[in-house]
């Protein structure tokens, strides 16, 4: 499995992923080629491997990446070798790589591997700038530059999750590659008779006009996702099957909110 982080810079990204190397050998990390300088604390390998513009050049011209991308003036380019190192350890490979390297990648390996594609967000530009002017971030502007952008295609991410905590952020991360390895059962906290069928047939007609609906909201506790808002959007992904995105929270209660319902066999009455 291999778990593609992806977020505005600032966001926390390699944070999230350091905290989950320390506590668990099950994950395994899946460092990016890049041509920009290290980071206080960064070493060859871990997230990076730093080479210059010539030796980044040569690589793409020996195929060497499945992918590559130039972000805030640097190269960044994923490692055929290094990936399929990854993959024969057995471990979980996490990786942290911009939105259009990271739909890029999930598109090409996509009958290879399972893939989990996570878009990191905080709730403004202003807590960003603050996580990056403590990392003594000399360019803070340049790395704003794209955050329109980056946050523009949250949508088309498996999940979506507000990192405004190391450790709830870190656990949730852990709960659901533990739910997709097993294929959790996902439920609602809506009873069958409180689903609306226009609304399943309106996220249908968002998807027929070539568009993606707004995330569903679920929380994620001890082996069970429970749908809490947007069951009606989810329903009409499964009978388009077609991508929607899941925006997670951690909830102590998800048991106590869930009932005993199927999304699955419930989104087949629809079609």
């Amino acid at each position: 499995m291999l778990v593609i982080f992806s977020g505005c810079s600032g966001v926390g990204k390699n944070t999230i992923i350091n905290d989950l190397l320390s506590k668990s050998d099950e994950y395994k990390l899946l460092p990016t080629y890049t041509t920009r300088d290290k980071r206080p604390g960064e070493k060859d390998g871990a997230p990076y491997f730093f080479i210059n513009d010539e030796q980044f050049l040569e690589k793409i011209a020996k195929g060497d990446f499945y992918e590559h991308e130039i972000v805030h003036n640097h190269y960044y380019g994923t490692s055929r070798q290094l990936l399929s190192d990854g993959i024969a350890s057995g471990k979980t490979l996490m990786k942290d790589i911009d939105v259009n390297g990271a739909l890029n990648l999930s598109e090409i390996l996509k009958n290879d591997v399972k893939i989990i594609t996570l878009f990191l967000y905080v709730e403004s530009a202003d807590i960003l700038i603050e996580r990056l002017t403590g990392r003594g971030e000399k360019d803070i502007a340049l790395r704003l530059e794209r955050y329109n952008h980056e946050m523009s295609k949250q949508k088309l991410y498996s999940y979506l999750i507000n990192n405004n905590s190391l450790e709830n952020t870190s656990k949730l991360v852990d709960e659901l590659v533990k739910l997709e390895k097993s294929s959790g059962k996902l439920v609602s906290a809506l009873g069958e008779n409180e689903i609306s069928v226009e609304a399943v047939n309106d996220a249908i007609s968002v998807y027929a006009a070539g568009e993606i609906p707004d995330p569903v909201k679920v929380c994620v506790y001890d082996g069970v996702f429970c749908i809490t808002e947007g069951v009606e959007r989810y329903i009409a992904s499964v009978i388009c099957d077609k991508l929607i995105a899941k925006d997670l929270v951690l909830s102590e209660n998800a048991l106590n909110i869930a009932k005993d319902f199927d999304i699955y066999g419930y989104a087949k009455k629809f079609s």
